[in-house]
């Protein structure tokens, strides 16, 4: 059986009984019910499914379906920047500010430099304490644990004053 609502594999299986001798029909995402045993192995789809099985014991009496609702991903989500200030490229500016978000719900890791990727969430902003290349990365983790691509943007800071000299 899926552990939870969200699953990223296209082979999913259930096993089934009855508190009595009894006889199995099974549903896929709503389709007539049709003969089965357990455990039933499916293939399916990206999208939502729904599985549903029912008894019917010696006598013919026929039970309620147990059902169980899920939603298959495959796709990884896409991560998009929004407004980055300063824009990317050369700055001298002491602070930065990104936005960001997903194509689906999602939940972000970021990261500025060389630090590991830490939960997030947009605006991401931090002063820029020093000069040189600064890299901000971030990713989008969707409800099944599809991970987008890391996302960079990159600067490259200069708070020295030119010198001017005559002569």
């Amino acid at each position: 059986t899926p552990s939870d609502a969200f699953q990223r594999n296209p082979q999913v299986g259930f096993n089934f009984s009855a508190n009595e001798s009894a006889t199995f029909e099974c549903s896929k995402d709503n389709e007539a019910f049709a003969s089965c045993i357990s455990p039933l192995s499916l293939s399916i789809a990206d999208g939502p499914h729904n599985f549903q099985v029912r008894a019917t014991d010696l006598a013919g009496n026929i039970g309620d379906p147990a059902r169980f609702d899920w939603v298959t991903d495959f796709v990884s989500p896409v991560l998009s920047f929004g407004n980055i200030t300063p824009a990317q490229g050369l700055s001298s500016a002491r602070s930065l500010f990104v936005e960001f978000s997903s194509n689906e719900p999602s939940d972000f890791t970021c990261a500025l430099d060389s630090q590991d990727l830490t939960p997030c969430a947009s605006p991401f902003t931090a002063p820029v304490l020093s000069e040189g290349q600064h890299v901000f990365r971030a990713q989008a983790t969707d409800r099944a644990g599809n991970k987008s691509t890391i996302a960079q943007a990159i600067w490259d800071f200069d708070f020295t004053a030119p010198i001017v000299s005559l002569g």
